[in-house]
C-alpha cells in the first residue's frame, strides 16, 4: 500500500518579504527560482506557478535561499481582484518568474 500525502496548509498571509525573487541553494529544488509569498520566523513561503502554486506554496528556511531580485508586478498580480481564476494566476506567476530570470 502507498501512503497518501497529507494536503499542505493553504497559505493566506503575506509579509514585507512578499515579491522577492529567490533561488533555492539546497534540497531537491536546488537552483530553481521562486517568488516569496510570505514569511514566518525563519521560513519563507515560496511559489513558482508550476509545482508550487500560490494556493499551496513551499515552506523553506531563509538560510537555504538566496535573494536575486524583486518584482512589483508580482505584488500587483496578487492584489488584482479581476484574476480570480487560479490557473491564470499561476500561469502569470510562471511568466513573471521567467521574465525576471532571463533579464
Amino acid at each position: 500500500m502507498t501512503k497518501k500525502k497529507k494536503p499542505e496548509k493553504v497559505f493566506t498571509a503575506f509579509s514585507e518579504n512578499t515579491g522577492k525573487c529567490v533561488e533555492a541553494l539546497c534540497g531537491n529544488d536546488k537552483g530553481k527560482c521562486f517568488f516569496v509569498l510570505g514569511s514566518e520566523e525563519d521560513f519563507y513561503f515560496l511559489c513558482d506557478g508550476k509545482k508550487r502554486t500560490i494556493e499551496i506554496p513551499k515552506k523553506k528556511r531563509k538560510k537555504h535561499v538566496k535573494e536575486i531580485g524583486f518584482s512589483e508586478d508580482f505584488l500587483m498580480l496578487l492584489v488584482n481582484e479581476k484574476k480570480n481564476d487560479k490557473k491564470e494566476k499561476n500561469k502569470s506567476v510562471e511568466k513573471l518568474l521567467r521574465s525576471l530570470i532571463h533579464k
